[in-house]
């Protein structure tokens, strides 16, 4: 369960084949699983104060998006 890239399914199915240990599966599931429960879980909490730092990020961002685009026109019409 530590790879993001592959589907939960198939990492269970590979196990199953491999004959692991269900003790040792729980255990490697519970490793995988819990760091993005806690990291949901904090987004979940933060969402409003998130939010606010995601708005001036993508304020500044925009700005300086449109200050390139401005002075590679300008540049291009020169």
């Amino acid at each position: 369960r530590l790879s993001p890239f592959l589907s939960n399914d198939a990492i269970s199915l590979v196990a199953g084949v491999l004959r692991m240990d269900a003790m040792r599966f729980t255990l490697a599931t519970m490793v995988g699983i819990v760091p993005l429960a806690v990291a949901i879980g904090y987004v979940g909490q933060h969402t409003e104060t998130m939010a606010t730092a995601f708005a001036w990020v993508s304020g500044v961002s925009l700005a300086i998006l449109a200050g390139v685009v401005w002075l590679d026109r300008k540049r291009r019409a020169d």
